[in-house]
């Protein structure tokens, strides 16, 4: 007797369970919650610009932020169980199809060639599924309540104008579709661009200016500057409380410019283009 192939419609229908409708509304809620917490970064950001920042708009987004997070891991829990279940009814039904062939259990050969198979290519593949599945919802519900917001290096020529380039957007395009092919059909809804103050060696300008009296510079951060400022910032008020330039600042002097002792930064920022 030719034994039945499963089709694909009832191996999927192994992990339709209560488990993944719970899985698929966490992963609705966590989208809309990191969608609230877009708002409410973007809406906090305009009250920056005008003054109104509140500590309250700050806890409001850690508070958006984390119980998404918190919710995804709740979503995985439950992706795991229906995972297992799939994979339970799967050796389920192969229990029951081969319960006349004994051979598998009692000859040792048989049964360890079956286990392997039976316990790590089919539990890799119901759980390869899941994954596959998460990916796939956490991407289109981040589309539909949300957006893709999307970053490539600087112009590699010097420009002030505050719209996009065409070879920029081809390479985001070309590194988006490296990552996630899946989104080539997506149409950008908009774009925008900004000055990037980098200097020629691509270094910040820390220190007292040798032509000013008393007039201090930390600028030309370019592109790393939300990450050292804070470091900076304190070198920066010990030169100016005591007069002396603390050794940590010495190498990004303004006068490194007159005497042509130039950093060369440009691979620890991202303009390597």
């Amino acid at each position: 007797m030719k034994r039945q192939q499963i089709s694909r419609y009832e191996l999927a229908s192994y992990l339709l369970s209560p488990s993944l409708f719970v899985m698929v509304t966490l992963m609705v809620v966590e989208a809309m919650l990191a969608a609230a917490t877009t708002w409410l970064v973007i809406n906090a950001g305009r009250k920056v610009a005008i003054g109104q920042f509140l500590l309250s708009d700050l806890i409001w987004i850690l508070t958006a932020q984390s119980a998404s997070y918190v919710v995804g891991v709740i979503s995985w829990i439950f992706a795991e169980r229906a995972g297992y279940r799939g994979f339970g009814k799967f050796m389920l039904r192969f229990a029951r199809e081969n319960r006349g062939k004994v051979k598998l259990l009692n000859e040792k050969p048989a049964r360890e060639q079956v286990e392997p198979f039976l316990t790590g290519e089919t539990f890799q593949c119901f759980f390869n599924v899941m994954y596959e599945l998460e990916f796939a919802l956490k991407l289109f519900l981040g589309l539909v309540f949300n957006a893709l917001v999307l970053g490539t290096e600087i112009d590699p020529y010097q420009c002030y104008s505050q719209r996009s380039t065409l070879p920029t957007l081809e390479q985001i395009a070309t590194y988006t579709l490296e990552l996630f092919p899946q989104l080539h059909g997506l149409r950008v809804l908009r774009q925008w661009t900004g000055p990037c103050d980098m200097t020629p060696d691509f270094a910040p300008i820390i220190g007292r200016a040798q032509e000013l009296e008393n007039f201090y510079q930390d600028v030309g951060w370019g592109t790393w500057g939300f990450k050292a400022a804070p470091g900076a910032a304190k070198a920066v008020a010990q030169l100016v409380a005591t007069g002396r330039t603390p050794a940590l600042l010495e190498p990004f002097s303004p006068g490194r410019f007159y005497s042509g002792r130039m950093l060369g930064e440009k691979a620890a920022a991202a303009v390597s283009a």
